[in-house]
């Protein structure tokens, strides 16, 4: 599978260390899904001093936060019986 991805210029700075903004985008590309190692969002922001579009970066990346899929299937018969004590 591949994955589009559009990379952002923020001067360096990492989203997972510290309040990251950016309002330049670099040439979108396609890579390998298995080369992404993380998915982040952004978020627009509104006022300010300046007129041109500004976007913050949300990046929960680290140890600390993981994202944690339920496959959706039923507890197995041992987690049911510590239900009913």
């Amino acid at each position: 599978m591949l994955a589009h991805i559009t990379p952002c210029k923020t001067d360096g700075k990492d989203a997972t260390q510290e309040l990251t903004f950016y309002q330049t985008e670099t040439a979108p590309i396609v890579t390998d899904l298995a080369t992404i190692r993380a998915v982040i969002g952004r978020v627009q922001t509104r006022g300010g001093p300046s007129t041109s579009r500004h976007w913050g970066i949300i990046d929960r990346s680290t140890t600390l936060a993981k994202t944690n899929f339920d496959d959706g299937e039923e507890s197995s018969s041992e987690d049911d019986e510590d239900d009913d004590e």
